[in-house]
């Protein structure tokens, strides 16, 4: 091997003659000293993560022995700590515990009124006074309340706490956010109602909703349909599939629901009268027939005219030709009634056919009080036909036209004492 020292053996690979590092062990050594020191950089102890500290009322699920135990804990308004837990075999049933645990957290089932707070009361009293008590809707009304302004404004507050100044911040908080006069109303009717029934179970001493003046507002000004409108209203929907249905209401001022859920069966053809018995609701945007109705009340017997029976007779037997279902109103695919697109497609088409100015389908009950009223019908005669709970309601309603009645009363009996 000649030349410099640098000069590579064509045989044997080595640099630098027999005294020099050859090439292959060149390229092992250098690939040892990477693997130990990844090797190295593997066994350094890792930085220890901080453990993320639950929250109030979160919950965990641990091996407890030979079982699975499922945990709670929670703080009350005093700040004093408070656990529950359930015990189970398999760790997918503790799971099922804690979410139970949750859930009774959230509606203060297992805490003592004095820590239960607002928010947890309100929605123990809705599940269990008010659900299944009263009809859906007052139900779902009910809840919308506590849920958007009731529970964000005082939820947390201490129950037993709760003070009529509270209340009134309440209120008053409601107002600067522009919440609506009968909205505000409405919150104060319900948290009234719900503390009465923590008075009367002995978990508050005094109801502080009682010193908290009711909210008041100016109520809509009713529109009822003039007799002309009636007429054109009528007379335009005699070509419309649910035109119908326009019909029955201005005859009878049933409500919307009661309509759209009233079967073949509820009617008799022969007696010239139907039965209301069931009504059609949307709690939550889900249609559904209840027969809860409104009020107890809303449950009655009315009278038909013949024109209304022979119209009826007219949508029967269109009904056969699509394919009669049980009830007498359905949609175009044979299902329950949406009011929305009722509304849409057939109520707001129907008024600007007549060129009429919107107003609500609820106008129509209006129209219908407004005339037999006018025409002097008693008072409690209308409120039974219109499943009202009273004739106090309806005389507190349409004491505008009772006024007009009374007028014609005295001149009616001014001419017959001459």
């Amino acid at each position: 091997m000649n030349g410099s020292t640098n000069a590579t053996c064509r045989t044997c690979g080595r640099l630098g003659g027999r005294s020099g590092l050859t090439r292959r062990r060149f390229t092992n050594t250098l690939a040892w000293s990477l693997l130990q020191t990844r090797k190295m950089k593997s066994e350094r102890p890792k930085r220890q993560q901080r453990k993320k500290q639950r929250g109030n009322g979160e919950g965990s699920v641990f091996k407890d022995g030979t079982k699975w135990r499922a945990m709670i804990t929670v703080y009350d308004a005093n700040g004093e700590l408070r656990r529950r837990s359930k015990v189970a075999k398999s760790k997918a049933d503790a799971n099922v515990f804690l979410r139970e645990l949750q859930h009774d957290l959230a509606a203060g089932v297992g805490l003592p009124a004095d820590s239960m707070n607002v928010a947890q009361y309100m929605r123990l009293w809705l599940s269990d006074v008010i659900q299944g008590e009263r009809a859906e809707n007052t139900y779902e009304s009910y809840r919308l309340s506590i849920k958007n302004h009731i529970i964000p404004r005082i939820g947390r507050l201490k129950l037993s706490a709760l003070t009529s100044r509270n209340v009134l911040s309440m209120l008053a908080a409601m107002k600067r956010d522009e919440v609506g006069g009968k909205t505000r109303q409405y919150a104060h009717t319900v948290l009234k109602t719900a503390l009465g029934r923590a008075v009367a179970m002995g978990e508050i001493g005094k109801n502080p909703v009682d010193g908290v003046p009711r909210p008041q507002y100016q109520p809509e000004e009713i529109h009822p349909f003039t007799q002309q409108q009636m007429r054109a209203i009528i007379k335009e929907s005699e070509g419309c599939r649910l035109g119908s249905a326009v019909l029955l209401a201005f005859a009878t001022g049933m409500r919307q629901g009661e309509i759209f859920g009233l079967p073949w069966s509820s009617i008799d053809f022969k007696m010239s009268r139907l039965d209301v018995k069931q009504q059609l609701i949307e709690p939550r945007g889900m249609r559904k027939l209840t027969e809860r109705l409104k009020t107890p009340t809303s449950r009655r017997t009315i009278e038909l005219p013949a024109s209304i029976i022979a119209r009826m007779n007219q949508h029967r037997a269109a009904s056969l030709k699509e394919g009669l279902q049980e009830l007498v109103f359905v949609d175009t695919a044979g299902g329950l009634i949406r009011k929305s697109n009722f509304r849409r497609y057939v109520w707001v088409r129907l008024l600007k056919d007549c060129g009429i100015e919107y107003r609500g389908f609820h106008h129509i009950r209006h129209t219908y009080a407004t005339l037999q009223l006018t025409a002097g019908v008693p008072a409690h005669i209308v409120a039974d036909v219109m499943g009202h709970k009273d004739a106090s309601t309806l005389l507190k309603v349409y004491a505008h036209v009772l006024e007009g009645v009374q007028s014609m009363a005295s001149d009616s009996i001014a001419k017959l004492l001459g």
